[in-house]
């Protein structure tokens, strides 16, 4: 072949098989031989191998904890978790617990104990939810041990008190202690059956929670929290009778079968009940909204409540008071004979709530004179009786004496609290509403109203 003559050109009417040159200085390399192949081959073999024999990494390590070679021992990592347990850095020490767990693999009891100590850390951040679920699985590996079922039976029982589940600590309580074991079989004991649906008693005591809560949820933010939960123990009280019992999982039953009949007449989608249940459910979502931001924002501490008492501590003095008794005579005359015999006898009455300065007495005639009654030393008889509304005449004995004074912080905490949540609530209403309108560019024609402008400030 001559230099001029194309390499490789195809004969006239055949098939070019012939690859394309390669650019460059490729042309030149020579292809490897099939020893070399083999030899490469091997050795990605034997590496895709070694890299399926290495254990898989944790979620821990592929989140970028520490490498497994530079972990610390199983030793270290306990001594590690009570620091942090003793420093308070409760989430730290729930993780590395975990880290405990996962890297010795330990045996039941020593993973119960373990778990055991992860709930401690969630109930003492109030995280009653992941503390149950570590508490019982505490329960689950090491059930019965003696070293455990006391002091995790009464943690479940408060986490289910702090989270407000009444009806499942009721069943808590009764499969727990032998002192209730009918009412502990009972829990499965199916109470109603619909078609093929039944109704349990835990089911039953569901329910009755579920509508308890709900009514509560009506009471919105106004009720704080210890409170809520006082109302709500006392409510689930009042179905503790098997007859309330009874009547209410009468009215379940038959509010779920006429829903049922409901849908199966389509009624929702009839026009009339379809525009009810939007205007329910407009109202219901408008309500939860504004819900969510007071209870999301409303939450008082108690240096707001402290200041509160220190910048109103003038009115919150309590006036001068009085405890009397007194006796009720027939006319002015027998009235002023019993003054003259002073506190002798047993038939005088005394009066439950002490008398306050400046205002009315319970019985008496409103434009009666009190001046007489506030300036009788303690243990005296008025020297003047009182008329009543019934028409006798009273006789006053001053017992105690009251001085005016200031209630300390702890007496008034309470009312104090309430006084700055509502108010907190109000204006966080205003200010969410004003926000809104803004959003939505609301214009509101005064005009219209006999009112000048066009935009009201608030609500």
């Amino acid at each position: 072949m001559t230099p001029e003559e194309p390499r490789d050109q195809p004969k006239p009417g055949g098939l070019d098989f012939s690859l394309p040159e390669l650019p460059g200085s490729a042309r030149a390399r020579p292809f490897p031989s099939p020893r070399t192949l083999l030899i490469g081959i091997a050795t990605l073999t034997l590496v895709n191998l070694c890299l399926t024999l290495l254990p898989e990494r944790s979620p821990a390590q592929r989140a970028g904890a520490t490498p497994p070679g530079l972990q610390p021992a199983a030793d270290d990592l306990r001594k590690l978790a009570l620091k942090l347990e003793q420093q308070g850095l409760t989430q730290s020490a729930t993780a590395t617990w975990m880290e405990v767990l996962e890297a010795t693999r330990p045996g039941a009891k020593e993973a119960a104990a373990i778990w055991y100590r992860i709930g401690k850390l969630h109930q003492d951040a109030r995280n009653h939810e992941p503390a149950l679920n570590a508490f019982y699985r505490a329960e689950a590996l090491a059930p019965g041990d003696p070293d455990l079922s006391a002091d995790l039976g009464r943690r479940v029982e408060e986490c289910l008190s702090a989270m407000g589940r009444f009806a499942a600590l009721r069943h808590e309580l009764a499969g727990r202690v032998a002192l209730d074991p009918a009412t502990a079989a009972s829990a499965g004991a199916v109470v109603a059956e619909i078609g093929k649906e039944k109704i349990t008693e835990a089911d039953l005591d569901r329910k009755i929670e579920e509508r308890i809560e709900s009514e509560l949820a009506r009471a919105g933010s106004r009720l704080e929290e210890p409170e809520r939960s006082r109302q709500k123990e006392a409510m689930l009280g009042q179905f503790s009778a098997k007859e309330a019992r009874l009547q209410f999982l009468q009215q379940l039953v038959a509010e779920e079968i006429l829903y049922r009949k409901a849908l199966e007449i389509e009624l929702p989608e009839k026009p009339g009940v379809r525009s009810q249940l939007e205007e329910t459910r407009r109202g219901l979502l408008a309500g939860l909204v504004m819900q969510r931001r007071v209870e999301d924002f409303a939450r008082i501490s108690e240096d707001e409540v402290k200041a509160r008492y220190e910048a109103n501590k003038e009115s919150l003095r309590l006036p001068e008071s009085l405890r009397v008794s007194r006796v009720s005579l027939p006319d002015a005359g027998a009235a002023r004979q019993r003054i003259a015999q002073g506190g002798a006898g047993t038939d005088w009455q005394e009066i439950a709530e002490p008398l306050v300065q400046g205002r009315p007495v319970p019985g008496l005639k409103a434009d009666a004179a009190l001046d007489p009654l506030w300036s009788t030393p303690a243990r005296g008889v008025v020297p003047e009786p009182f008329p009543a509304e019934d028409g006798t005449f009273h006789v006053f004995l001053v017992r105690e004496r009251i001085e005016s004074r200031l209630p300390p912080f702890e007496e008034v905490a309470d009312q104090l609290a309430r006084e700055t949540r509502r108010e907190k609530e109000q204006r966080i209403q205003s200010e969410l509403l004003e926000q809104l309108r803004r959003e939505y560019d609301v214009v509101l024609h005064l005009d219209r109203f006999g009112k000048p402008g066009r935009e009201v400030e608030q609500p």
